[in-house]
Protein backbone atom coordinates (compact mmCIF):
# COMPACT_ATOMS: atom_id res chain seq x y z
CA UNK A 1 0.00 0.00 0.00
CA UNK A 2 1.15 3.49 -0.78
CA UNK A 3 -0.22 6.85 0.25
CA UNK A 4 -1.18 8.90 -2.76
CA UNK A 5 -0.73 12.62 -3.11
CA UNK A 6 -2.33 14.87 -5.74
CA UNK A 7 -1.46 13.89 -9.31
CA UNK A 8 0.19 10.56 -8.39
CA UNK A 9 -1.01 7.65 -10.52
CA UNK A 10 -1.28 3.90 -10.08
CA UNK A 11 -2.52 1.77 -12.89
CA UNK A 12 -3.33 -1.59 -14.34
CA UNK A 13 -3.88 -2.58 -17.94
CA UNK A 14 -6.50 -4.63 -19.67
CA UNK A 15 -5.17 -7.29 -21.99
CA UNK A 16 -6.72 -9.68 -24.50
CA UNK A 17 -5.52 -13.26 -23.84
CA UNK A 18 -6.04 -16.25 -26.07
CA UNK A 19 -7.30 -19.42 -24.36
CA UNK A 20 -8.51 -22.46 -26.22
CA UNK A 21 -9.28 -20.45 -29.36
CA UNK A 22 -11.33 -17.88 -27.43
CA UNK A 23 -10.12 -14.37 -26.90
CA UNK A 24 -10.94 -12.99 -23.47
CA UNK A 25 -10.57 -9.43 -22.30
CA UNK A 26 -9.16 -8.84 -18.85
CA UNK A 27 -9.89 -5.16 -18.30
CA UNK A 28 -8.68 -2.80 -15.63
CA UNK A 29 -8.84 0.94 -15.39
CA UNK A 30 -5.84 3.13 -14.74
CA UNK A 31 -6.86 5.23 -11.77
CA UNK A 32 -5.42 8.69 -11.22
CA UNK A 33 -6.25 9.87 -7.72
CA UNK A 34 -6.67 13.53 -6.92
CA UNK A 35 -7.39 13.86 -3.20
CA UNK A 36 -8.59 17.37 -2.46
CA UNK A 37 -10.43 19.27 0.24
CA UNK A 38 -13.32 21.68 0.07
CA UNK A 39 -12.72 25.46 0.31
CA UNK A 40 -13.48 25.70 4.02
CA UNK A 41 -11.50 22.59 4.92
CA UNK A 42 -8.28 24.41 5.78
CA UNK A 43 -9.25 23.91 9.44
CA UNK A 44 -9.32 20.13 8.87
CA UNK A 45 -6.54 17.58 8.70
CA UNK A 46 -5.26 16.78 5.20
CA UNK A 47 -6.78 13.72 3.58
CA UNK A 48 -4.49 10.84 2.53
CA UNK A 49 -5.85 8.17 0.20
CA UNK A 50 -4.33 4.72 -0.33
CA UNK A 51 -5.16 2.62 -3.37
CA UNK A 52 -5.53 -0.96 -2.14
CA UNK A 53 -6.73 -2.51 -5.42
CA UNK A 54 -7.48 -1.20 -8.91
CA UNK A 55 -10.77 -1.67 -10.75
CA UNK A 56 -11.07 -4.62 -13.13
CA UNK A 57 -13.82 -6.25 -15.14
CA UNK A 58 -14.88 -9.86 -15.76
CA UNK A 59 -13.41 -11.66 -18.80
CA UNK A 60 -15.10 -10.86 -22.13
CA UNK A 61 -15.20 -12.79 -25.40
CA UNK A 62 -14.07 -11.05 -28.57
CA UNK A 63 -16.80 -10.55 -31.14
CA UNK A 64 -19.62 -9.90 -28.65
CA UNK A 65 -21.14 -6.54 -27.75
CA UNK A 66 -21.87 -6.63 -24.03
CA UNK A 67 -21.79 -4.47 -20.93
CA UNK A 68 -19.45 -5.80 -18.26
CA UNK A 69 -20.32 -4.65 -14.74
CA UNK A 70 -18.10 -4.62 -11.70
CA UNK A 71 -20.24 -3.93 -8.62
CA UNK A 72 -18.73 -2.27 -5.54
CA UNK A 73 -19.19 -5.51 -3.59
CA UNK A 74 -17.30 -7.56 -6.23
CA UNK A 75 -13.79 -8.80 -5.50
CA UNK A 76 -12.61 -6.85 -8.58
CA UNK A 77 -13.93 -3.43 -7.48
CA UNK A 78 -11.47 -0.63 -6.80
CA UNK A 79 -10.69 -0.38 -3.09
CA UNK A 80 -9.31 2.64 -1.22
CA UNK A 81 -8.45 3.45 2.39
CA UNK A 82 -8.22 6.97 3.74
CA UNK A 83 -6.88 8.90 6.71
CA UNK A 84 -8.31 12.26 7.74
CA UNK A 85 -9.85 14.22 10.59
CA UNK A 86 -11.66 11.94 13.03
CA UNK A 87 -15.44 12.20 12.99
CA UNK A 88 -15.57 14.33 9.82
CA UNK A 89 -17.77 13.31 6.88
CA UNK A 90 -16.37 13.08 3.36
CA UNK A 91 -17.89 12.94 -0.10
CA UNK A 92 -16.18 10.79 -2.76
CA UNK A 93 -16.84 11.15 -6.48
CA UNK A 94 -15.44 10.11 -9.82
CA UNK A 95 -14.94 13.45 -11.55
CA UNK A 96 -15.52 12.26 -15.12
CA UNK A 97 -19.05 11.01 -15.96
CA UNK A 98 -17.41 8.54 -18.36
CA UNK A 99 -13.96 7.68 -19.66
CA UNK A 100 -12.63 5.77 -22.65
CA UNK A 101 -10.05 3.07 -22.09
CA UNK A 102 -7.83 3.22 -25.16
CA UNK A 103 -5.77 0.73 -27.11
CA UNK A 104 -2.67 2.68 -28.19
CA UNK A 105 -3.76 6.14 -29.29
CA UNK A 106 -7.41 5.03 -29.38
CA UNK A 107 -8.08 6.77 -32.70
CA UNK A 108 -10.93 4.49 -33.80
CA UNK A 109 -14.04 3.04 -32.12
CA UNK A 110 -12.41 -0.43 -32.36
CA UNK A 111 -9.67 0.80 -30.01
CA UNK A 112 -11.91 2.40 -27.35
CA UNK A 113 -13.92 0.91 -24.49
CA UNK A 114 -16.35 3.28 -22.74
CA UNK A 115 -16.49 3.01 -18.93
CA UNK A 116 -19.24 4.76 -16.96
CA UNK A 117 -22.01 4.23 -14.37
CA UNK A 118 -19.77 4.59 -11.31
CA UNK A 119 -21.14 2.96 -8.15
CA UNK A 120 -19.92 3.27 -4.57
CA UNK A 121 -20.03 0.77 -1.73
CA UNK A 122 -18.15 -0.88 1.11
CA UNK A 123 -17.75 1.82 3.75
CA UNK A 124 -19.19 4.40 1.32
CA UNK A 125 -22.92 5.01 1.32
CA UNK A 126 -23.95 5.51 -2.33
CA UNK A 127 -25.78 8.86 -2.43
CA UNK A 128 -26.89 9.81 -5.95
CA UNK A 129 -23.59 9.47 -7.82
CA UNK A 130 -21.28 9.95 -4.84
CA UNK A 131 -20.03 7.96 -1.89
CA UNK A 132 -20.24 9.34 1.65
CA UNK A 133 -18.63 8.19 4.88
CA UNK A 134 -17.27 9.56 8.14
CA UNK A 135 -13.77 9.09 9.54
CA UNK A 136 -13.62 6.86 12.62
CA UNK A 137 -12.65 8.10 16.08
CA UNK A 138 -9.02 7.47 15.05
CA UNK A 139 -9.37 9.16 11.64
CA UNK A 140 -9.64 6.12 9.35
CA UNK A 141 -12.01 4.98 6.62
CA UNK A 142 -11.19 1.57 5.15
CA UNK A 143 -12.80 -0.40 2.34
CA UNK A 144 -14.10 2.47 0.18
CA UNK A 145 -15.17 0.60 -2.97
CA UNK A 146 -15.91 1.75 -6.53
CA UNK A 147 -17.44 -0.25 -9.36
CA UNK A 148 -18.35 0.69 -12.95
CA UNK A 149 -19.64 -0.59 -16.29
CA UNK A 150 -17.41 -1.27 -19.32
CA UNK A 151 -19.18 -1.21 -22.69
CA UNK A 152 -17.23 -3.67 -24.87
CA UNK A 153 -18.10 -3.71 -28.58
CA UNK A 154 -17.86 -6.75 -30.87
CA UNK A 155 -15.37 -4.80 -32.99
CA UNK A 156 -12.94 -4.06 -30.13
CA UNK A 157 -9.45 -5.19 -31.07
CA UNK A 158 -7.34 -7.35 -28.75
CA UNK A 159 -4.68 -5.48 -26.78
CA UNK A 160 -3.93 -3.46 -23.66
CA UNK A 161 -6.57 -0.78 -23.00
CA UNK A 162 -5.78 2.00 -20.52
CA UNK A 163 -7.76 5.02 -19.28
CA UNK A 164 -7.59 7.65 -16.57
CA UNK A 165 -10.15 8.61 -13.99
CA UNK A 166 -10.05 10.96 -10.99
CA UNK A 167 -11.29 9.77 -7.57
CA UNK A 168 -11.94 12.94 -5.56
CA UNK A 169 -12.35 13.05 -1.78
CA UNK A 170 -13.81 16.20 -0.17
CA UNK A 171 -14.77 17.09 3.37
CA UNK A 172 -18.45 18.03 3.65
Amino acid sequence: MRHLVPHLSHGLRCVWRWRGGLCTLLAALLLTLLPSVSAWAKNHWPIAVTLVQGLSFPPASQGLTLNYVTLPLDATAAVFNSVGQKGQTINCTIVQPSVNMLLGAGGTPATQILVDTWAFGGSLLDVIGAGQASFSNVGLINNMRVGATAHVAAANLPGAYVGNVTFRVLYL
